[in-house]
C-alpha cells in the first residue's frame, strides 16, 4: 500500500526510503503503536520516537526479514545487501556450523551478542561482516516489527534439569539492545533507526541503480545481461533526470528495447 501510494502518488525514490507515514487496520495499529484510523488501511503519521522511516520501518519488512519467533539482523542485513543494493551474498561454506552460541541462565545473550560470538569463526566472519552490522541497526524491533525496548530472551530447562529438578520452569530475562550500526562499503553510514537507514541508502548511488536493475529484472522476468546495460544505463538516467520519479522509471522500462523486444 505504501509502494502504490508512494509510485501513484507522484512521490519519488527517496520516500521509499524516508516515508513517515503508513496505512494500517486495527491490528497493525497496535504494532505501530498509533491510533486507528476511522477506515480500514487508512493513511497514519508515524511517531518520531519509534525512529520508523520507509520501507526499512515497515511491518511487513520488518517480518518477512526475521526468524519465527525472533528478528534476525543477519537476515534483514542480507536482505538489504541482496535487494537493495545488488550484491548477492553466498551461502555458507560446506561443512559450517550456523548454530549460535548457546543461551544459558549463567550467560543469556542477546542476537548482537551471539552474533560477535559467531564471528569469531573466520569462515562465517567474511560474509557475516558485511550484513550482520547492518541488521544491528532494526534490533529495536521484533519478529513481527514492534518496537520493543529490550530484547526477551526465554531459557527453558533441559531435560536433565527437569529430571533433576534443578529447573523446572522457564526464565526470561530482558536484555538491552545496542543499535550502532553502519553499511560497510558506504562511507559516513552509521546508522541506529530504520529512518537513518532509510536516509543512508536514499542518497547512494549504488542502491539507485540496484533499484532500476530490480525494476528492470521484474518487468523482464529475468536477470539482465551484458546486452541489456546499454539499455538500463539509459533507462537510469531517464529515472535521474526525473528527480527518482517512479513513474518515470516505469515508463522508462516499459520503452526500452529489452522491454519491447521481448512482447515481438
Amino acid at each position: 500500500t505504501v509502494f502504490r501510494d508512494i509510485v501513484w502518488g507522484g512521490k519519488d525514490f527517496n520516500t521509499f526510503f524516508t516515508a513517515d507515514y503508513s496505512f494500517v487496520d486495527q491490528e497493525l495499529a497496535k504494532i505501530y503503536g498509533v491510533t486507528p484510523p476511522a477506515e480500514p488501511f487508512g493513511q497514519v503519521q508515524l511517531p518520531a520516537s519509534a525512529g520508523r522511516g520507509g520501507i526499512l520501518g515497515q511491518a511487513s519488512f520488518l517480518t518477512v526479514t526475521s526468524k519465527p519467533g525472533e528478528s534476525s539482523p543477519t537476515e534483514r542485513g542480507k536482505f538489504i545487501r541482496e535487494q537493495f543494493l545488488c550484491q548477492i551474498m553466498p551461502p555458507p561454506p560446506a561443512g559450517v556450523s550456523t548454530q549460535l552460541p548457546l543461551v544459558t541462565d549463567e550467560m543469556p545473550l542477546n542476537n548482537r551478542q551471539q552474533l560477535s560470538i559467531h564471528l569469531s569463526n573466520e569462515s562465517c566472519a567474511n560474509c557475516h561482516r558485511l550484513i550482520d552490522p547492518i541488521g544491528f541497526g532494526l534490533e529495536h524491533y521484533d519478529a513481527i516489527g514492534k518496537f520493543r525496548e529490550t530484547q526477551t530472551v526465554e531459557i527453558r530447562p533441559t531435560v536433565d534439569e527437569q529430571r533433576t529438578k534443578r529447573k523446572t520452569e522457564a526464565t526470561e530475562y530482558l536484555l538491552p539492545i545496542d543499535t550502532t550500526a553502519y553499511i560497510q562499503g558506504i562511507e559516513n553510514s552509521e546508522f541506529a533507526t530504520p529512518r537513518e537507514a532509510g536516509q543512508v541508502l536514499a542518497s547512494d548511488p549504488v542502491c539507485r541503480r540496484c533499484t532500476v536493475k530490480q525494476l528492470f529484472r521484474y518487468a523482464l522476468g529475468r536477470h539482465e545481461t551484458e546486452a541489456d546495460q546499454t539499455a538500463i544505463d539509459q533507462v537510469f538516467q531517464q529515472f535521474e533526470g526525473s528527480q527518482f520519479d517512479f513513474r518515470e522509471l516505469i515508463i522508462a522500462i516499459a520503452v526500452s528495447e529489452p522491454f519491447v523486444g521481448a512482447d515481438q
